[in-house]
């Protein structure tokens, strides 16, 4: 899923709409904004259960 930089997008919401299309979240790491970030930034790791 490519997010780009469309800040409605929050970590939560990813979350949310991945786990909503089938997909097994696996982890979820956030952090706090650096630099020229706006808001909390997120590495999500998720898989697509097996049919």
């Amino acid at each position: 899923m490519t997010v780009g930089r469309n800040r409605s997008r929050t970590p939560h919401r990813v979350s949310a709409l991945a786990g909503g299309a089938g997909f097994a979240i696996g982890t979820r790491v956030l952090r706090e904004p650096e630099g020229h970030e706006n808001g909390p930034q997120a590495y999500l790791l998720a898989r697509k259960p097996a049919a």
